[in-house]
């Protein structure tokens, strides 16, 4: 686990930040009321069923939504300065520059007719103050950095093994020196052994950059490994968020609860796996009070007719009616 380098103002702070399908303001937020705060050197996973909102929500941090989402509010500082305001070619400064994104599926991130040395120079020189040559220069850097000869540099992306991708995709990312990076998936399809060395890979980039990351996963295991700190998503809300030792450990919210006990646990003896019934709500499903309340076996009157905020309790913040009772 990296160590959290703390700040007096957050690096990244997101307030209120809600996604909405294009054109259908009466149906429930794709991403609803997004709020966090990061400091420089921490980590955070997002953590949740498919269908939550997980990747939805970081597209939105970058500016990249598809053309049937759209951002209807919210608020992004990076460093203390608003970013969402910025008009698209100022903004262009911030992607890549300042927060970049590892893509879920390194090979469909790499152009397959471009080599990956030259996918990465192209990255290097977003920073207008470096040339081509002192790019590939410091392309085989940081290829070598995450574990690849850097004379590869001009192999394609066909030639290079899932993991290898996967790193270059992670080199990619570092080169313009981000303050933040953000992971989609990235041990999706690896088997273990490649999955533990691409965490491992992380988890020394985040310590000996000062990165601060946000790491979306299903896989509870891996966020335990790398990240400060998880934020658990349900139907485009954060249902719980704090410390991972504490959420994971000792689940608050009834839906992280049911996350971890549908978990195989390595440090407990065999078990029966506990699925979840049901599945998440679509936007465009009627919905009143808690979205997670009709596959909650503790739910009651006030969770159907009540959304619950998000609130503090022992350090961990969790939107659930019965939190204490429970």
């Amino acid at each position: 686990m990296s160590q959290a380098i703390t700040a007096e103002t957050p690096l990244l702070q997101v307030s209120g930040l809600t996604v909405r399908l294009r054109g259908l303001q009466d149906v429930a937020p794709v991403v609803d009321d997004f709020t966090l705060n990061l400091s420089r050197g921490e980590s955070l996973g997002f953590a949740g069923e498919s269908g939550c909102g997980k990747t939805t929500a970081a597209l939105a941090l970058m500016r990249l939504l598809g053309p049937g989402l759209e951002l209807s509010r919210g608020s992004v500082r990076l460093g203390g300065a608003e970013i969402l305001d910025l008009g698209e070619r100022e903004f262009d400064n911030i992607r890549w520059l300042r927060v970049a994104y590892v893509f879920q599926g390194a090979m469909n991130a790499f152009n397959p007719v471009i080599t990956i040395g030259d996918q990465i120079v192209e990255a290097i020189c977003r920073d207008k103050s470096i040339n081509r040559a002192r790019a590939r220069e410091r392309c085989q850097d940081l290829l070598e950095s995450v574990g690849i000869d850097g004379k590869r540099a001009d192999a394609f992306p066909h030639q290079f093994s899932g993991g290898m991708r996967q790193r270059a995709m992670i080199a990619m990312a570092l080169a313009a020196n981000p303050d933040v990076i953000i992971a989609d998936e990235p041990t999706t399809a690896l088997d273990v052994v490649v999955q533990s060395e691409i965490l491992d890979l992380l988890n020394r980039l985040q310590v000996d950059r000062g990165l601060t990351t946000i790491m979306i996963s299903h896989n509870l295991a891996a966020i335990a490994m790398t990240c400060d700190k998880v934020a658990i998503m349900y139907a485009g809300r954060i249902v719980e968020m704090g410390p991972v030792e504490e959420v994971l450990g000792h689940p608050s919210h009834p839906y992280t609860r049911a996350l971890t006990a549908a978990a195989p646990r390595s440090d407990q003896d065999f078990r029966a796996i506990e699925p979840i019934p049901g599945a998440p709500p679509r936007p465009d499903e009627p919905r009143a009070g808690c979205a997670f309340a009709p596959r909650c076996s503790f739910s009651k009157k006030i969770c159907t007719t009540q959304q619950p905020e998000l609130r503090l309790t022992k350090g961990v913040r969790v939107a659930c009616h019965l939190v204490e009772e429970l």
